[in-house]
């Protein structure tokens, strides 16, 4: 599987990695999921939420593979908002999907899904995550999580499209 996602990448004429050190970027992103609600996206103290559909969980999707999409989910939404060439820090609490981003893999298979597709998101738009651990209780991201969201007027414009791999799984609110 790792030949056929490399052949496809190089396959492409339009991508480009520089050998310069990355613009390095905290655009005060957070992320945060929850087993009580769902999985929640702050940029800038704007909002943005994803709730599961009930009842749609397999097996090795648990509150690692929530807090791993949710990242997925933030650097979709980092791309479409015209991100590019850089390294962006990103905030949550989940010290165990921290570290399978930093290492690139997770023990948990649909985990690594995700950190697949992302890195099939990052390539192109020659982003780097850093991804930077915050205590529970200053992830900014966390009452969105859990169903407390701000204003109608602070919700971010979500311009992606739900990945087809997520739609049986959670949806948009």
């Amino acid at each position: 599987m790792d030949l056929l996602w490399w052949a496809a990448v190089l396959s492409k004429s339009h991508i480009v990695w520089s050998l310069l050190p990355p613009l390095y970027l905290n655009p005060d992103v957070w992320v945060d999921a929850s087993t009580s609600w769902g999985i929640g996206l702050v940029v800038r103290g704007c909002w943005a939420a994803w709730n599961p559909l009930l009842g749609c969980k397999v097996a090795n999707q648990d509150i690692g593979w929530d807090e791993t999409i949710v990242m997925e989910l933030m650097l979709l939404w980092m791309v479409s908002a015209g991100f590019h060439d850089t390294k962006i820090v990103v905030h949550g609490n989940n010290m165990g999907v921290l570290g399978a981003l930093k290492k690139g893999r997770s023990k948990n298979v649909a985990c690594n899904l995700s950190i697949c597709q992302m890195a099939r998101t990052m390539v192109p738009a020659n982003i780097l995550l850093n991804p930077m651990y915050v205590t529970f209780e200053a992830n900014l991201a966390d009452a969105c999580s859990c169903g407390e969201f701000g204003s109608v007027e602070m919700c971010l414009l979500v311009l992606f499209a739900l990945p087809a791999a997520l739609t049986p799984f959670v949806w948009n609110v």
